[in-house]
């Protein structure tokens, strides 16, 4: 799904992680997901850290769901597929 903030893949804005996480399909969600699962303290992980921040009440379900996710990135408690398990996600 091409979003309407997402410059290219190194450079995701606030408001294009926003529009993956309430608009994005699986597969946006999953980039989303590795990115930030691969440097939970990187750029990307510090932009979606602003969005779940940011309070915004008409999606507080979904920035909980992220942000419990980017904790748990950074504490290093996210369970991973094994490289080569054939398990797809």
């Amino acid at each position: 799904m091409i979003h309407r903030h997402v410059h290219d893949d190194n450079d995701v804005t606030c408001a294009g992680i926003e529009d993956v996480i309430v608009r994005g399909d699986r597969f946006s969600q999953k980039r989303l997901f590795n990115r930030v699962a691969a440097d939970p303290f990187g750029e990307t992980a510090s932009r979606l850290h602003r969005v779940v921040e940011s309070g915004n009440d008409e999606i507080a379900s979904y920035l909980a769901v992220w942000g419990a996710f980017l904790d748990r990135a950074r504490k290093g408690t996210i369970h991973k597929a094994p490289v080569g398990s054939g398990r797809k996600w």
